[in-house]
Order: structure tokens, then C-alpha cells, then sequence
């Protein structure tokens, strides 16, 4: 949800958690984003945007586990996203429509956009507060959607 919060609102989002719901895919979309947080979801991702690739639908992947197996999941992108999308995903949305996806979008090394909240040199860090989303499966998680989540834009 944090990653749908951060999409523009000039672009038409369907959100779809394979939790709750079946991904539809013959839906009509633009770009398809895949988020998997669990290796044990890399082939159903895959799965999902080899069908919508074949239709000729853009497909970026990002969370946990394309991190851990970029090079597999690269072979079933047309991007993929490792690190933090949140606060960067306005750029790929802009680039699709012109044909000019990155094959990498890598932001591992670089400081979450947020980062201004993190403790400096010198500064005290048992003064710090860290919050963040909690899911439903974990008490302290980052903010991602379950099994082979989807985020398109509708045609």
C-alpha cells in the first residue's frame, strides 16, 4: 500500500493482493508492477509477467526477493527495481510510454528518500524513534504487498 500511496495522481492505479484476490490477467493495463517479498513467490511472479509480457504489457519487478534473485527475474522484466521504490517510482512511470524502461533501476546503495530522519555523525541514536508499517504476517516488516502483488495502470 505505501508503494500505491506513492504513485502520482495522474495515473489510474488497480491494486491486486493474490492473498485476496486473483489477479486478472487479461486486464487491461499500461505497465504492471510485481512486488515479492518471499523467494517461495518468484515463480508465480514470473509466472504473472511472462502472460502479460506475451501481450506486450511492460512489467517491473521490485521487493525482497527480486533483490535476491535479480539476474532469474531480470529474464521475466522489462525493469526491475532493487531498493527502496518509494519516493522513486514517479521517474519509471514516466519513462514506459516512451520506450525507454532501464533494465536496472538499482537504489540499493543509495539513502530511502526518508533517510533526512536518520541519526549523523555525532548525533545519538538511542534517542531515535523508528516506526514503521507492520503487515498482518509480521510484527515489524517493511511496507510490502503479499504473493506476487500487482500494481497496473489501466489503459
Amino acid at each position: 500500500m505505501v508503494f500505491a500511496a506513492c504513485v502520482p495522481a495522474e495515473h489510474e492505479l488497480l491494486f491486486t493482493d493474490e492473498h485476496l484476490q486473483t489477479v486478472d490477467l487479461d486486464e487491461k493495463a499500461d505497465l504492471v508492477f510485481i512486488s515479492m517479498m518471499l523467494t517461495c513467490q518468484v515463480k508465480r511472479g514470473w509466472e504473472i509477467a511472462d502472460r502479460f509480457r506475451a501481450r506486450g504489457v511492460p512489467v517491473v519487478f521490485g521487493g525482497i526477493a527480486t533483490q535476491l534473485h535479480p539476474e532469474e527475474t531480470a529474464q521475466h522484466a522489462d525493469a526491475i527495481f532493487l531498493g527502496e521504490a518509494e519516493g522513486r517510482v514517479e521517474g519509471v512511470l514516466a519513462e514506459p510510454g516512451a520506450g525507454k524502461l532501464k533494465k536496472v533501476y538499482d537504489y540499493l546503495n543509495t539513502p530511502a528518500p526518508s533517510s533526512r530522519w536518520a541519526p549523523r555523525e555525532g548525533r545519538s541514536s538511542s534517542a531515535s524513534c523508528t516506526t514503521t508499517a507492520a503487515c498482518r504476517w509480521w510484527t515489524w516488516c517493511t511496507p510490502r504487498a503479499g504473493a506476487a502483488s500487482t500494481a497496473t495502470r489501466a489503459a
